[in-house]
């Protein structure tokens, strides 16, 4: 009896003790989070073999009404296929931890880790969803004169706004930084609405440095990618013509103020207005002239003096401008020039004449120069006139022959461009699939893949969830949303400078399609449109952007910052429907044309007006040779190219002057229609998306390259 007690006791003890040592921590406490981001929320206890319970207070719900969604060693319907929990162990520490891979709007609100133990031990979370970026206003803009009798502008209040939607009990807290510096900015005020903060940073206008950064970021959110810019921009008026100078009747001066739309001019001649509206003046006459700035600032007018000339007396000749002068002094010099040679010719011929020395009082008969001399003289004319009609002949003859050298250089250099052809092979093995969660879950075809560095990114068309894998595993690393895409056509990156960027073909007619650059975290860099054109991208070694578009047989090649840097109509050759370009290192261009009913389906090399240099296909077919739907370029290190072929459901590769090679497949491999193609030139991985109608797969392979033995070539 004694001992049943005690073993009573002892089992009571311990209860008790291991209740009492019972401790739940939740991480983090809040947290920020955008739609379509994992969430990991932890729940450790202290305790070996207690178990958790996880529960949810979605926003607007009573806390006695909420939701459980693990317990028991397992997740709760209708959330097992969408949320897991993760169970972990370090040295006196037992997590329970609750995973989100995809978080939706409806996740937003509480979450409670409770004991399962009995002992009310329960610790809490907010979940708060963005449903957008922050979003920061443009460009604000001050305003600063500089020059004599200065318009003096009062400091105003600069006001820099930022946005953030989301969904949540709780809202969103936001500051403001200076990128320059770090400080974090206290002037601030804020506005809440349903679903809605905006933060309100004032500066005033003497104090915004000209070009200065300021950084707007959610507090609680885990990465970096939450947050926007804005730049205060000087505009600075500077009236910096001013000048006192001397100038001559008949001379134009002018005077100007930056900006200077801005402003208008007059030119007043002893204090009387003689030319309004421009900045330029015709000195007429001798007098002062002034010439007077009105500009309109910030909705302030300020007048200021910008140019005082003093106007001389001059010569008549020197009326005519310097280049007048010049042209006249040289036909003067001309003039005196021939007059001197035709004395010297005159007094050459009258020393030949020579009186008879014993002629007195005789009449001097008219003297004519002997016919010897002459013949001479007429024979010399000839000749000279011979000369002349052979060196003109002779100048008809070099231009004619610089026109042939022109045409023959412009051939040499279509052949002399191009790589000496490597006997190419590749050996291709399945490496694995990569199922995308857009094409499990939306049923979306994957329509752009791009590489940086280790990750691998995937668009995927009609959405703007992007996702990103590990180029080397294949596995999920995470996703973000590109807040304004709306219907991905292409994406392609840059490795120089780090960018992706995205071709927005829109969904609704009369859209203007848009390129849109971020950086491999979603944040937006620049934007420009293209007008009506979308269509595939590339990118060159230089950094620039290639748009081919189809709808109006154009290449188009933008710098990184969207001007338009070169425009390529390939229609007057011949090219129809262009596919993809690529820009070589040769300067040309390799394109791919041809689809659907379209006769001629082909990869061709151009030269930069689009002429073509070399082609490989003809009439479209699946015989070798021969392509139907060329749709999509890739080109290695060495100059060998990989063709997507896509209604012939295989890929071709063909060596850097566009000759066949083989027909690019596996064991494992069974493509239906290739539609894109992403070379891994680090470690010699082809990723390949296929538009299979069953799950749109993406395939990687491995591509080895066998040591072949170079082609034999022939001296003609």
């Amino acid at each position: 009896m004694s001992s049943m007690a005690c073993w009573l006791f002892f089992t009571v003890f311990v209860a008790f003790a291991k209740l009492a040592s019972t401790t739940l921590t939740v991480q983090p406490s809040d947290m920020e989070v955008m739609v379509g981001q994992m969430v990991t929320l932890n729940c450790s206890t202290s305790v070996r073999d207690m178990g958790v319970q996880w529960y949810h207070i979605p926003v607007g719900v009573d806390p006695s009404q909420k939701i459980i969604i693990y317990g028991n060693f397992r997740v709760y319907p209708p959330n097992e296929n969408r949320i897991h929990i993760e169970r972990t162990f370090t040295t006196g520490s037992y997590a329970f931890n609750l995973v989100i891979p995809m978080v939706q709007v409806e996740d937003a609100g509480r979450y409670q880790c409770v004991d399962e133990e009995g002992a009310g031990n329960k610790s809490t979370t907010q979940l708060i969803i963005l449903t957008s970026l922050p979003v920061c206003m443009s460009d604000i803009v001050s305003y600063e004169v500089i020059g004599p009798n200065n318009c003096s502008i009062e400091p105003e209040l600069l006001n820099l706004s930022c946005s953030v939607s989301y969904y949540g009990a709780a809202t969103p807290i936001i500051l403001w930084k200076r990128l320059e510096d770090n400080s974090q900015l206290s002037s601030m005020s804020f506005e809440y609405q349903e679903n809605l903060t905006v933060a309100t940073l004032s500066l005033k206008g003497d104090l915004a440095i000209n070009g200065a950064l300021y950084i707007c970021q959610t507090t609680r959110a885990r990465n970096s990618q939450y947050s926007c810019t804005s730049k205060t921009v000087k505009i600075i008026y500077a009236f910096s013509n001013f000048s006192v100078a001397v100038k001559s009747v008949g001379d134009k001066f002018s005077c100007s103020a930056n900006s200077s739309q801005m402003c208008s001019y007059q030119w007043l001649k002893n204090d009387v207005v003689v030319e309004e509206g421009s900045g330029e003046v015709q000195l007429q006459d001798t007098a002062l002239y002034r010439c007077q700035a009105n500009c309109k600032i910030k909705e302030k007018s300020c007048s200021v003096v910008a140019a005082m000339v003093h106007v001389t007396t001059t010569p008549v000749g020197l009326l005519l401008s310097a280049g007048q002068r010049a042209l006249i002094a040289l036909v003067v010099i001309f003039f005196i020039v021939v007059i001197v040679l035709l004395v010297l010719l005159c007094l050459s011929y009258l020393g030949k004449l020579k009186p008879s020395s014993d002629a007195t009082d005789v009449e001097v008969p008219l003297v004519t120069p002997p016919d010897g001399e002459t013949k001479n003289l007429r024979e010399k004319l000839q000749l000279a006139e011979t000369e002349v009609r052979r060196q003109t002949s002779r100048v008809g003859e070099l231009e004619q022959q610089n026109v042939k050298l022109n045409k023959r250089q412009k051939e040499l250099g279509k052949l002399l461009y191009q790589p000496r052809p490597e006997n190419v092979d590749y050996i291709m093995k399945t490496a694995g699939p990569i199922t995308t969660k857009t094409t499990v879950k939306e049923m979306r075809p994957i329509s752009g893949l791009a590489i940086i560095d280790k990750e691998l990114f995937i668009a995927s068309r009609k959405s703007l969830e992007v996702e990103v894998y590990d180029s080397t595993t294949f596995k999920y690393s995470r996703g973000w949303a590109l807040v304004g895409l709306v219907d991905a056509d292409d994406l392609a990156s840059c490795i120089r400078n780090k960018s992706l960027y995205f071709s927005d073909r829109k969904t609704k007619e009369g859209d203007i399609k848009e390129i849109i650059r971020v950086d491999p975290n979603g944040n937006r860099i620049s934007k420009w449109e293209t007008g009506n054109s979308s269509g595939r991208l590339s990118v060159t070694d230089e950094g620039n952007v290639i748009l081919t578009v189809f709808s109006t047989n154009t290449i188009y090649e933008y710098l990184q910052d969207g001007k338009l840097f070169h425009t390529v109509n390939l229609e007057s050759s011949g090219i129809t429907n262009p596919l993809h370009a690529l820009k070589l290192k040769s300067g040309h261009y390799l394109v791919s044309h041809g689809m659907g009913d379209d006769p001629i389906h082909r990869v061709c090399i151009v030269d930069v007006d689009g002429e073509v240099i070399k082609s490989f296909g003809q009439k479209k077919g699946s015989a070798i040779g021969q392509m139907q739907g060329p749709i999509c370029l890739a080109v290695d290190a060495e100059g060998s190219i990989i063709v997507a072929d896509c209604n012939n459901s295989r890929l071709l590769l063909l060596n850097s002057v566009l000759e066949y090679r083989k027909i690019l497949d596996s064991e494992e491999s069974l493509f239906q229609f290739p539609v894109r193609i992403c070379l891994n030139q680090s470690n010699g991985r082809m990723f390949v998306a296929d538009l299979q109608s069953a799950n749109h797969r993406l395939t990687v392979f491995d591509l080895d390259k066998p040591s072949l033995p170079d082609p034999v070539y022939m001296r003609h």
